[in-house]
């Protein structure tokens, strides 16, 4: 039951995106989760995210974004649109 409630969350998020640099309809898995975090109650942990995106059909790997921190250094995050 959790996870469908994420998978309506992502979808919302996903049909709402509209990030600078990024086309609309696509965001990263950091954005997903922000979003997620800051426009629902309990929000959702990262692996748990993880697993519904990369297992869901109804999202697509759409590639990669360069993510800079200043501790960690640079990173990459997945794009993820709706299929």
């Amino acid at each position: 039951m959790k996870t469908i409630r994420i998978v309506v969350w992502i979808e919302k998020c996903l049909s709402e995106a509209k990030y600078d640099g990024i086309e609309t309809g696509q965001a990263s898995t950091g954005q997903i989760l922000e979003w997620i975090n800051d426009n629902t109650r309990h929000g959702t942990t990262p692996h748990a995210l993880g697993n519904v995106l990369s297992k869901n059909p109804k999202f697509e790997k759409c590639g990669n974004i360069k993510v800079g921190a200043f501790v960690s250094g640079n990173y990459q995050q997945a794009l993820w649109k709706l299929t």
